[in-house]
């Protein structure tokens, strides 16, 4: 049965050697779970200081697809008999600036 998951994901901190916090500009998944999809849409709100940049589990820093603040991109999965879907916890995201985040709507299967 289909259902839906909205969520979101901030840009991790980590304290650096001189006690400031800064961010780690590493990917980070948006769900650890298996999770089959049928679709995504993906939004960096328009507060975003920089670009958020997606992809999946080689996405490294700065080099992936890219939303910039204000942008949405939407993917569709088949998934009848002969394809599976898509899945949740592939998607990893590299955020540029401590404040930003990403949302995301997600259609299971």
């Amino acid at each position: 049965m289909a259902g839906i998951i909205q969520g979101f994901e901030e840009c991790p901190t980590a304290i650096d050697a001189q006690g400031v916090e800064r961010p780690t500009r590493k990917p980070v998944a948006l769900i650890d779970i298996p999770t089959p999809i049928k679709s995504i849409r993906l939004e960096a709100p328009t507060n975003n200081e920089r670009t958020v940049y997606y992809g999946d589990s080689l996405l490294a820093s700065g080099y992936g697809l890219s939303l910039s603040p204000g942008e949405s991109r939407e993917f569709i999965f088949r998934h009848d008999s002969k394809e599976s879907p898509g899945d949740l916890k592939d998607f990893r995201v590299v955020f540029g600036h401590e404040y930003d985040m990403i949302k995301y709507l997600a259609i299971t299967v």
